[in-house]
């Protein structure tokens, strides 16, 4: 089975490892930080090239193209041909769920499910499996058209469960870097069911999962770090006693635009809790705030975001476009 990830069910389960931001960090592969299925070896985190410089050259050439995707409030996801024209952006075409523009090719972010048995507690307690009593889909993910890329997602599950649920989702995208998250909740007949997640950075050029922040760069998140034990701290007070901010660690880094066209970066930061205490996005056990960064990393620097893309997220309403920028990509020139 395949399917547009603008079709995506919405599981409610949390996470607890990542692979896209440092160990548990952002040296952007988290390796893990608990026990989820381990990532594919493909996955080994390559560095990013430090740009040679960061400034873009303006004005923007008319004609300047660019493969854009949005996502409402309800999930829904849209992709838009755009094109730069002297008074403005016009949109050449659009078509449903998330493409980029990766290997030399326009490809859609599809989803392909197998199907894991689910077994009756007796059957697990009793380490005796027998006829499976129902399946959940494990999803795969790839970027579709002629010579489509497979993207190096966990190991299934190697374990016997009573209940699964599992979810691959393309959270941004940013010229040739895909930002993917999977989580996965499972149950094998304890007090209570666990969810784990894991999150990498997969450059699309390379073809290869890649270290979007630097050693150094993470190590001068300290007003970042700061901004999110407050956040923290004003959740619950006295949060040492429940959560470990000593163990606080940043799992995510997302790309994302203000109204003005302009790149903004959210880091979320996780901190182990309680089970009763776990604020979903995470997983089972891990709290998580969000907090802006004060710069964007070398990796994003060297890639700025098109004229053609600030303009239309600038005029995203007039033009009718649903929901919020989620994703770019360049395109080359219309011959």
């Amino acid at each position: 089975m395949t399917q547009a990830d603008s079709t995506l069910p919405a599981f409610s389960s949390g996470a607890v490892r990542a692979a896209g931001v440092g160990a548990c960090v952002l040296g952007l592969y988290l390796a893990g930080c608990g026990s989820a299925p381990s990532p594919a070896a493909s996955r080994t985190p390559t560095e990013i090239a430090a740009p040679a410089s960061s400034e873009r050259v303006e004005p923007a050439p008319a004609g300047e193209r660019a493969l854009v995707w949005t996502e409402n409030e309800a999930g829904r996801r849209q992709s838009y041909w755009v094109v730069l024209e002297a008074d403005g952006v016009r949109i050449e075409r659009r078509a449903a769920g998330s493409y980029v523009h990766a290997a030399g090719a326009e490809r859609p972010f599809l989803l392909t499910a197998e199907e894991v048995p689910l077994y009756s507690c007796d059957d697990i307690i009793d380490e005796a499996l027998g006829t499976p009593v129902d399946r959940r889909p494990w999803q795969r993910a790839s970027l579709g058209g002629d010579g489509g890329l497979e993207l190096p997602l966990g190991e299934r599950l190697d374990h016997a469960v009573n209940d699964l649920s599992h979810e691959v989702r393309l959270e941004a995208s940013y010229g040739p870097y895909l930002f993917i998250s999977e989580t996965t909740w499972s149950y094998s007949c304890g007090a209570h069911g666990n969810a784990f997640v894991q999150f990498f950075v997969y450059d699309s050029n390379q073809r290869a999962v890649v270290s979007l922040l630097s050693p150094e760069e993470l190590a001068a998140l300290t007003e970042e770090r700061a901004a999110a034990e407050a956040l923290f701290r004003a959740e619950q007070g006295e949060v040492d006693d429940i959560t470990d901010l000593r163990r606080m660690e940043l799992v995510k880094a997302l790309p994302a635009f203000d109204g003005a066209g302009q790149t903004t970066l959210a880091l979320v930061f996780a901190a182990p809790t309680c089970y009763a205490c776990t604020s979903g996005e995470w997983g089972s056990y891990f709290r998580t705030v969000r907090v802006e960064s004060r710069s964007l990393p070398r990796a994003l620097l060297r890639t700025p975001a098109p004229k053609v893309v600030q303009e239309l997220v600038r005029q995203a309403g007039p033009l009718g476009v649903l929901g919020s920028p989620r994703g770019w990509s360049s395109l080359p020139p219309q011959r």
